[in-house]
């Protein structure tokens, strides 16, 4: 069956672009930075456990409302926006983030754009691959998301460990959304990819 997969992958190279597309989400794995944020910038002004709880409760109001206001105006064609409106929204972040209260707010913009992101380009992959390998294909892109998400927390430690500030990293992760909009942007104009309807 992996065999059958792999195949099935190279003779449909649109659906591991589009895994590869999911994968820049893994950029938003910022459970680490947040930490490192809480420690360095807002430990002296509010208790550990409520400033993370109060950031990460931020991104989550950003998360919901974001789908409400822009998942009926999102198309193939207009994702790429979204990434680059994502990008932006990190980079907003690491301008501000040494002040708590503007960081809060920052959070919120750096959610309100993560959900359509991640569900329209998962959506994107499912409504581009034949349903037989629905499953398999999946899964692997679970697996390349995770992976994506995991490397994101490895270079978080790596770089504080290595004298880079936490603007900088911040930084360096919004220009990935840069990056992943100019991918994207290849991909629809050399792939026949779907809309999703």
């Amino acid at each position: 069956m992996m065999r059958e997969t792999f195949v099935y992958l190279k003779k449909t190279p649109k659906a591991f672009h589009l895994m590869l597309i999911h994968s820049f989400v893994g950029l938003t794995a910022f459970d680490a930075l947040v930490a490192l944020m809480v420690d360095k910038y807002y430990a002296s002004l509010i208790a550990t456990s409520l400033a993370l709880g109060l950031l990460h409760s931020a991104r989550a109001i950003g998360l919901v409302i974001g789908p409400i206001y822009i998942g009926k105006w999102i198309t193939n064609k207009r994702l790429i926006y979204i990434f680059i409106a994502q990008g932006l929204a990190v980079w907003l972040w690491a301008f501000v983030m040494h002040n708590f209260y503007l960081s809060l707010a920052a959070s919120v913009v750096v959610g309100f754009f993560t959900t359509t992101l991640w569900s329209y380009s998962y959506t994107l992959l499912q409504k581009n691959i034949e349903k037989k390998y629905y499953g398999r294909i999946v899964a692997y892109n679970d697996m390349l998301f995770l992976s994506s998400a995991a490397f994101t927390s490895y270079m978080i430690g790596f770089l504080a460990t290595h004298s880079f500030s936490l603007e900088a990293i911040t930084a360096i992760m919004g220009s990935g959304f840069f990056i992943g909009a100019i991918y994207y942007k290849f991909v629809l104009q050399t792939q026949n990819i779907k809309e999703v309807s």
